[in-house]
């Protein structure tokens, strides 16, 4: 039997879905040359969490490693043979193509997707056709990883909707002289977004030293990963706009636009991120905040942040500002191969924007996570990089560096 292919197909092209919908798709396999008895073929569905690193400690150059691990998901269906419990029973797979449609119900209390190099949440399918009792050769096995989105709606979050304001002043000395203060007022006109949104802001920024100022936003993601009663943390920048400098004496506004015409970047989006906190998942945390820095000239740096909630619905106030692609995330009819078709509703949200699916981006996840259960020719499940789920501003065309 020469299988000349064999993979899994999902009926959202995208691959990646919200907690609480279907996945629905075809299991396919295309039998060459003659036909060939089997035990079965059936699919899994996984979806589990894993943390890992490493630490020296001072005994000797010893190595520590700390790990843990936790398992949300884990279903099976039997789509070819299977019919008893006898390692022995075989069937026959005909010459041709087969086609074997399925479908899974996510549990709306899933976890997003997430992948760095000291952890991860992940989702796979997993087909394995069985040769049967007595033959030594391996199963032929494939294996599809596909993105979960939790469903954090801003409108339940206490704070989404209100503005939040920094203040920082500091004297700025010169030669052991006092040369006046700098320091800037910083707002931000609601606390919660979701991928593609642009934070509007508005600062007053002044300059009373003698020096010149440059200005800095900056979009951090903290992560937090638990194993074994540690906690290792890592800070991303993952978007610094450049702000207005400021000669000597000068004061000037910054303010959110999309006018490029101003000399510096002026809209800051949301990107491909998981949502704040990994709610579901007890070993990786996840939080975002604005820091706001002014950099005196062979001076000081001041600087002050703003805690932020990134979701994936956005608040109902925003609905009639936000689109998407021409699929719809949210509710979307969608036919594959086969008599299978499927609508893609988001539990509760009939009127939600249209989102889009875009990679993650790849500053903190560039370096997977090893996993040890794993063999080679999944390596590609590894690298998997997550679709998180993303709007866009009807009123503008938003460029972001």
């Amino acid at each position: 039997m020469t299988i000349a292919n064999y993979e899994i197909v999902l009926a959202n092209s995208s691959n990646s879905y919200f907690a609480g919908q279907a996945v629905a798709g075809n299991v396919i396999v295309e039998v060459q040359e003659k036909p060939k008895l089997i035990h079965g073929i059936k699919l899994k569905l996984q979806g589990k969490a894993k943390t890992h690193w490493k630490e020296a400690t001072s005994n000797r150059g010893a190595t520590t490693h700390y790990t843990d691990e936790e398992a949300y998901i884990q279903e099976k269906v039997y789509l070819f043979g299977y019919d008893d419990n006898s390692d022995g029973n075989t069937h026959t797979l005909p010459t041709g193509k087969h086609i074997y449609p399925f479908s899974f119900i996510l549990p709306e209390s899933l976890p997003s997707s997430l992948t760095h190099k000291h952890g991860q949440v992940k989702y796979y399918l997993e087909a394995t056709i069985s040769r049967g009792q007595g033959i030594t050769k391996p199963n032929y096995t494939c294996r599809l990883p596909f993105t979960v989105n939790a469903i954090l709606d801003l409108n339940n979050e206490f704070g989404a909707l209100h503005e939040a304001q920094i203040s920082k002043e500091k004297n700025v000395c010169c030669f052991c002289c006092k040369s006046g203060p700098v320091g800037f007022d910083f707002k931000i006109f609601k606390s919660g977004f979701v991928p593609g949104e642009v934070v509007k802001f508005h600062a007053d920024l002044f300059n009373h030293s003698t020096r010149e100022v440059s200005t800095l936003l900056d979009l951090v993601q903290d992560l937090k990963f638990h194993a074994m009663g540690r906690t290792k943390t890592k800070s991303v920048q993952i978007i610094t706009l450049e702000g207005p400098k400021l000669k000597p004496s000068e004061t000037k506004e910054w303010k959110s636009d999309f006018d490029t015409t101003m000399g510096y970047d002026s809209v800051l989006r949301i990107p491909a991120v998981p949502p704040s906190r990994l709610d579901g998942c007890r070993i990786i945390e996840v939080t975002y905040y604005l820091k706001v820095k002014m950099d005196v000239k062979d001076a000081v740096t001041l600087k002050d942040y703003i805690p932020i909630t990134v979701g994936t619905i956005p608040l109902r106030e925003d609905f009639a500002e936000l689109g998407g692609g021409e699929l719809a995330g949210s509710q979307v009819e969608i036919n594959v191969e086969s008599d299978l078709t499927t609508v893609l509703l988001v539990p509760n949200y009939p009127d939600l924007p249209p989102p889009t699916y875009e990679e993650a981006i790849t500053l903190s996840y560039s370096e997977p996570l090893e996993d040890d259960d794993l063999p080679p020719e999944y390596m590609a499940a590894v690298k998997f990089i997550p679709k998180y789920v993303t709007y866009s501003p009807r009123s503008a065309h938003v460029q972001q560096k």
